[in-house]
């Protein structure tokens, strides 16, 4: 069986956190690391990079065809004006909706960024599997508004799309009271 590296890469593009799944035994080790030095990737080893959420930008689209070409072609268009950016300036990923709906979980990182990522992959001789946006770390049920509260840093969740933010924006008092339906502490 493979074991799991899962990395969190910050806004700044550095690792954070990585977590060793040992998909034999089922125990996660959780270890912080301050660097793509950090990263040590066994040859049986899965890499998972998680991107912070203010990274990506998760979208859902409906686009009419079944043809994975102008699938591809008309996700720029579809989401233009979700994006602060030009769309040739940025990478387009998309997972069809298992049923028949058209629906599509959109996610788009800036080639740049994209780019300086697998370059400290490389260069480290890792081998990475997957990446995502971390708001797909958070357990989710549709329809409501999840949270995740680590040390610095909190993960909101919609249903298709989330952010990070400080938990100092949040005050104490409300911070305890939150009548969110999920509220995960790593």
């Amino acid at each position: 069986m493979s074991n799991f590296l899962i990395v969190r890469i910050n806004d700044k593009l550095i690792p954070e956190f990585l977590i060793k799944f040992n998909s034999t035994d089922n125990t996660a080790q959780n270890s912080n690391v301050s660097s793509w030095n950090d990263i040590k990737q066994e040859p049986k080893d899965k890499l998972i990079v998680l991107l912070s959420a203010n990274l990506v930008l998760t979208s859902q689209v409906k686009i009419p065809s079944k043809n994975d070409e102008i699938i591809r072609q008309s996700i720029p268009f579809t989401i233009e004006e979700e994006i602060a950016t030009d769309i040739e300036l940025n990478h387009f990923a998309y997972k069809k909706d298992n049923s028949q709906s058209q629906e599509l979980m959109v996610s788009v990182v800036n080639k740049n960024l994209l780019q300086n990522i697998l370059t400290n992959l490389e260069n480290q001789n890792l081998i990475c599997s997957a990446m995502y946006s971390e708001i797909f770390s958070c357990p989710h049920k549709k329809g409501m508004t999840t949270m995740c509260a680590f040390d610095d840093y909190i993960i909101i969740r919609g249903d298709t799309n989330g952010t990070t933010i400080h938990p100092k924006l949040i005050s104490p008092v409300s911070y305890t009271h939150l009548t969110l339906p999920t509220i995960c502490s790593v």
